[in-house]
């Protein structure tokens, strides 16, 4: 595997103290499911990534979309 890259939005929470070392706890979650981008080559073969529709094996099926909420009208 080459050219690893995930993409996320994480939350970041710390607990600070007024002494050294400063910090006493540091949490870090994601936010939301992240993408994987990454470079499968074999024996230094062709990329397997490139291969379709194996991406969405790995990656999974996509979401469906979400539905929205009903516009409300001014009366």
């Amino acid at each position: 595997m080459e050219n690893i890259s995930v993409q996320t939005t994480l939350l970041v929470r710390a607990h600070f103290l007024d002494a050294f070392p400063f910090v006493r706890v540091v949490w870090v979650s994601m936010t939301e499911k992240p993408d994987l981008f990454l470079s499968i080559r074999p024996l230094d073969g062709m990329d397997l990534m490139a291969v379709p529709g194996l991406d969405i094996i790995l990656h999974g099926a996509p979401e469906p979309p979400r539905p929205r909420a009903p516009a409300q009208s001014s009366s």
